[in-house]
């Protein structure tokens, strides 16, 4: 039988940067010359799509067998997207979130 973890990290414990998700977005739209995009703008596109959104489903129904850091990746591509930022684009920029919020988290 193969033992289970769950490993849960609330806002600011183990990883913390101001914003997280939606300052995250904003300064790499920033980076990509994307200035007239607010953080006014991100932060009602991150009132969903999160696993915590949706406490009913278990993590396997809400993944669908996809790794937490890729479903989000495809998830924040979207919202990008919305922004009107090309798909492509999107999904560069979507990529690149995980390793800024990494940067971002002290040892």
């Amino acid at each position: 039988m193969q033992n289970k973890y769950l490993l849960w990290d609330f806002d600011n414990t183990l990883a913390y940067q101001d914003g997280m998700w939606g300052q995250t977005i904003y300064d790499l739209l920033q980076e990509y010359g994307y200035r007239s995009i607010r953080l006014e703008d991100i932060r009602p596109l991150l009132t969903s799509g999160f696993p915590w959104h949706t406490p009913e489903m278990s993590h396997e129904e809400f993944f669908g067998g996809i790794q937490w850091w890729d479903y989000m990746t495809l998830h924040f591509s979207k919202i990008i997207h919305q922004l009107g930022i090309n798909e492509t684009l999107s999904s560069k920029i979507a990529g690149q979130i995980k390793i800024k919020l990494r940067a971002a988290t002290p040892p």
